[in-house]
């Protein structure tokens, strides 16, 4: 009974003692709160593309590669306003794909729009399109919308889709026109 009594009143003690003593809780940090940008609406973005183009200029035919860096600003999933550059490659170096500086290259430089059709909120995947207005450097106009889709959530998607462009190609002198349909795949962030 005395050791009952004994092991009771250092339990009691023990349990007033805890309940006592004052627990500190860890103080908010002083410095600037985190910002998770991931879900921000709105926003600095970056989208990079690649193209497997087939391009013609009602005479000739080539394949071409071109691989694109946009970035820009983000107002809503719906528009998305920034500047590209987009240097392709011709793999059929003729002479009416080498332009005034005689290489089988071309550098689109241009304001890009985008946006989604539909919401991405709710699903995997949204529709998507895309415009593009610029210059080719040392070359002409360049002007290319877009279709496509988008899988991934809100603020970092993988696009896939389909592009046209119409580009004015400078050749000894004489200008032509060059048009380019292609597959795009490409990661925005």
């Amino acid at each position: 009974m005395k050791k009952r009594l004994q092991i009771t009143l250092l339990l009691l003690m023990g349990i007033v003692s805890v309940s006592s003593a004052q627990i500190r809780l860890p103080e908010k940090p002083k410095r600037a709160g985190h910002i998770d940008y991931s879900i921000k609406e709105s926003g600095y973005w970056i989208a990079a593309q690649a193209n497997a183009d087939f391009a013609t200029n009602g005479k000739n035919h080539s394949a071409a590669f071109q691989f694109d860096l946009i970035q820009g600003y983000r107002f809503s999933e719906f528009l998305k306003v920034g500047i590209g550059v987009s240097p392709r490659f011709y793999t059929n170096a003729v002479s009416d794909f080498c332009g005034k500086n005689g290489r089988p290259f071309s550098v689109p430089i241009y304001a890009d729009v985008r946006g989604n059709i539909t919401p991405q909120a709710d699903a995997m995947f949204a529709f998507c399109w895309s415009a593009d207005l610029g210059y080719a450097i040392n070359e002409g106009i360049y002007v290319s919308p877009g279709i496509g889709m988008r899988f991934g959530d809100i603020r970092h998607n993988f696009l896939a889709g389909i592009s046209y462009a119409f580009q004015q190609h400078n050749v000894a002198s004489k200008n032509s026109f060059i048009h380019i349909i292609g597959l795009r795949l490409g990661y925005e962030f």
